[in-house]
C-alpha cells in the first residue's frame, strides 16, 4: 500500500492510500445545482468559490485509506466574494442531486497554499466544489432563541438552508423566497395556539417558530 497523488492544472489534487489497485477519472463540469443549497453547517448565505465543481469516479473503490480531495482558491476569488478563508469548504453533491453536504468534520483548510480539503475519505466518487459561507463568524454558527431581532434567522430562498440553535435543535429549510424565521422555547404553550394544528399535543417545553409567512409548534 502506497500513496497515490494526482495533482491537477488548477492546483486540485486527489491523494489516497490504496490497498490494491484501482482506476479513477477526474472531470470538471459546471455545476449541477447553486451553491446556496448546503446541508451539514449552519448559517446563511453560502456562495461558490471555485468556478468549476470537480467529479471523481473509480472503478467501485470503496476501502480507500485517508483519501482527500484537495481544491484550490485565491484571495482574489475571497475578496470578490466577501468570504473569509477560514469559512471555505470543500462540499459534495449528495446522492439525490438536491444539496451540496458539507462535514465539519472532515475539513481542513490551508491558509498558506490557499487550499481547503475534505479528508478521511475511504470512498471519492461524487461531485466537489468550493463553497464560501459570507459571514463575519467562523465554524459552526448557533442560532440564539428568541423573538427579538438579534435572534431572527434570515432565509435566503431558493434552496435548502440549516440551522442550529443553544440547545442543539437543528432544522432545515426548503423556501422559494426569503423570510425571516424566529425560534423561541416556551414552558407549555396555551391551547389556543394549536387550534389550526390537527391532532397536535404540547410536551413540557416546547419549541415556537414564528416567520413572515407562517406559526407552527415543535
Amino acid at each position: 500500500m502506497k500513496l497515490n497523488s494526482f495533482q491537477f492544472p488548477d492546483r486540485s489534487r486527489v491523494e489516497t492510500f490504496s490497498q490494491k489497485q484501482q482506476q479513477i477519472i477526474v472531470n470538471q463540469q459546471q455545476p449541477s445545482i447553486p451553491a446556496n443549497q448546503v446541508t451539514g453547517t449552519t448559517g446563511q448565505p453560502f456562495v461558490q468559490i471555485s468556478p468549476q465543481s470537480m467529479t471523481i469516479s473509480t472503478n467501485g473503490a470503496t476501502d480507500l485509506v485517508g483519501g482527500q480531495v484537495q481544491m484550490a482558491m485565491t484571495m482574489q476569488n475571497l475578496q470578490g466574494a466577501a468570504v473569509q478563508p477560514d469559512n471555505t469548504y470543500v462540499a459534495m453533491l449528495s446522492p439525490d442531486r438536491q444539496t451540496w453536504m458539507i462535514q465539519e468534520t472532515m475539513r481542513s483548510v490551508n491558509t498558506t497554499d490557499m487550499t481547503v480539503r475534505m479528508v478521511k475519505r475511504n470512498q471519492m466518487d461524487g461531485e466537489y466544489m468550493v463553497v464560501g459561507r459570507q459571514t463575519i463568524e467562523t465554524n459552526t454558527l448557533v442560532q440564539p432563541f428568541g423573538s427579538d431581532g438579534a435572534s431572527t434567522v434570515a432565509i435566503q430562498g431558493t434552496g435548502l438552508q440549516e440551522n442550529e440553535f443553544q440547545d442543539g435543535f437543528r432544522m432545515a429549510t426548503r423556501a422559494t423566497q426569503p423570510l425571516t424565521m424566529n425560534v423561541d422555547v416556551v414552558d407549555g404553550i396555551d391551547s389556543s395556539m394549536l387550534a389550526a394544528l390537527q391532532g397536535a399535543d404540547t410536551v413540557s417545553k416546547s419549541c415556537i417558530f414564528r416567520s413572515d409567512l407562517s406559526l407552527a409548534k415543535y
